[in-house]
């Protein structure tokens, strides 16, 4: 929306499905490498700043992960630092 471009919009100029762009903007699909070649070509920018944001976005959802935390708690090295 900020760009004034509706999700079919996008779709159609990507190749992809409509519902291939709702689920990427509602966060229900993450960024592949392919996916991100087709947004940077589309909107004229580099497939490593949607690779990054999706790794940022996925390390944030680690960093608050209950379950991870849980885990982390009981891993033990298997080296030394």
């Amino acid at each position: 929306d900020p760009l004034g471009i509706t999700q079919g919009e996008l779709a159609k100029a990507m190749g992809v499905g409509r519902k291939t762009v709702n689920e990427l903007c509602g966060g229900r699909r993450g960024v592949t490498a392919e996916t991100a070649f087709l947004l940077a070509k589309v909107l004229s920018t580099t497939p490593e700043f949607w690779l990054n944001l999706q790794f940022m976005n996925d390390m944030w959802l680690a960093q608050h992960n209950e379950v991870l935390a849980e885990k982390l708690e009981h891993a033990r090295p298997l080296v030394a630092a």
